[in-house]
């Protein structure tokens, strides 16, 4: 499914309120995203266009995340990676311009932490992460797993 915002830049705020943004997806899986600035009238927008999975139920949802929180999944081995990810899931956000949980939720990072996958074509093998991501931040993810000391492999794309 896909949904389409447009937030107009608060001058108050001095920023995006992401709010409703923020509030639709919270229970969604996002499987794509692309956004776009623009002026109309001397006014700032933002536009995001979301591509989401919703789930099921939501009771079963609320049972699947407070039993398979990302937390739980990740042994102390897995921190530092994990710890990284979150770095740069922060900074790549930042210089998009986007919230972190756009490029990356937490359990996305906390499954590539413990999985460490091996190549591009593995990470689609974790919930949530499709070609879109797999092309925009794949090569990121593989070299943070690489510095990490855990074995990747050259492929192509």
């Amino acid at each position: 499914m896909q949904k389409i915002f447009t937030i107009k830049f608060e001058d108050k705020l001095e920023s995006f309120n992401d709010s409703i943004l923020s509030n639709f997806l919270g229970d969604k899986e996002i499987i794509d995203w692309e956004s776009q600035f623009f002026e109309r009238k001397n006014e700032y927008y933002w536009t995001v266009i979301v591509e989401y999975r919703s789930p099921t139920s939501k009771t079963s949802d609320r049972k699947e995340k407070k039993k398979d929180g990302y937390k739980d999944i990740l042994t102390e081995n897995d921190m530092p990676l994990f710890d990284r990810l979150r770095e740069w899931r922060k900074e790549t956000s930042k210089e998009e311009g986007v919230p972190p949980y756009i490029v990356f939720t937490n359990r996305e990072l906390a499954e590539i932490a413990v999985i460490k996958p091996e190549s591009l074509n593995a990470l689609q093998e974790i919930k949530g992460i499709g070609d879109g991501k797999r092309k925009k931040y794949g090569k990121d993810l593989i070299e943070l797993i690489e510095a990490h000391g855990y074995p990747v492999k050259e492929e192509g794309d």
